[in-house]
């Protein structure tokens, strides 16, 4: 599991460049926040190929309850999820806030798992 998960976070540190890039190059937010996305889910694909048939369905059982997907959240249901709750909050500023935070959601790592697995995060 340490080969996948320093896999995954080398991807991600061009995955954050990649924001940085389309950030400079004038995208939007919701473009990049799709891009994002789309991009984590490819990722987890490729990791699940490495998986037994059984720790795939575990994932995916966990998944389609949380999100209604087997891979996980869409940009569109995290989108309306979050939007939904900041309105609810009142603290809904703009869709861009929206797709700002779906970004920074989707970047952040879990450190307990980097740490369980001896890796510097």
């Amino acid at each position: 599991m340490q080969s996948v998960r320093k896999d995954y976070l080398e991807a991600s540190k061009q995955l954050e460049s990649d924001i940085e890039k389309m950030t400079s190059e004038g995208f939007s937010k919701e473009y990049i926040a799709e891009r994002v996305v789309e991009t984590l889910n490819q990722q987890k694909n490729a990791v699940r190929e490495n998986m037994t048939a059984e720790e795939r369905a575990g994932l995916e059982v966990r998944n389609i309850k949380m999100y209604g997907n087997p891979i996980g959240p869409t940009a569109e249901s995290m989108f309306n999820k979050i939007k939904e709750s900041y309105i609810d909050k009142g603290i809904y500023e703009s869709d861009a806030q929206v797709w700002d935070i779906i970004i920074q959601k989707s970047m952040k790592k879990d450190d307990v798992i980097n740490t369980l697995l001896g890796l510097e995060h």
